[in-house]
């Protein structure tokens, strides 16, 4: 089943038309629409949004990725945004190999091209891509 994680602005409602996996660590906050049963990146404990008894994994389990640091510098050229939580959102979806990387955060958009190589995960503007994105659901899923 083809996985798609939606950082906090990458959900939309049509998407549930579709036999997906539907998925996102609520760093922001909890959705009911996404599966938030991930194992996250380098969450703060402000960021688990879960009790200690409720959590599945270990703290040592919820380190970031190989690939963080590349995620984090990639990033981090777009002078003054936040890229930490960004860096988090798209390690999670690594580290849980999503194949879908659903935004409409500006900074992953631009610089995409460099991500996909990286990680394996498509990206797309789930505001300005629709088409773009069921097209690829209806042809990976079919």
């Amino acid at each position: 089943m083809l996985k798609i994680y939606c950082d906090k602005s990458g959900y939309v409602k049509w998407l549930k038309d579709y036999n997906v996996e539907l998925v996102h660590f609520p760093y922001e906050g909890k959705s009911k629409k996404l599966n938030d049963d991930l194992i996250p990146s380098g969450p703060t404990w402000d960021e688990l949004n879960v009790s200690w008894e409720d959590m599945k994994y270990s703290w040592n389990d919820m380190e970031e990725s190989d690939k963080y640091s590349s995620i984090e510098a990639i990033l981090k050229s777009n002078q003054g945004e936040d890229i930490i939580r960004d860096s988090k959102h798209l390690d999670c979806a690594y580290k849980n190999k999503c194949d879908v990387f659903l935004t409409q955060d500006r900074n992953f958009i631009k610089k995409r091209d460099k991500l996909e190589i990286l990680l394996g995960i498509k990206i797309f503007d789930s505001d300005k891509e629709i088409d773009l994105i069921k097209k690829y659901i209806e042809t990976t899923i079919s």
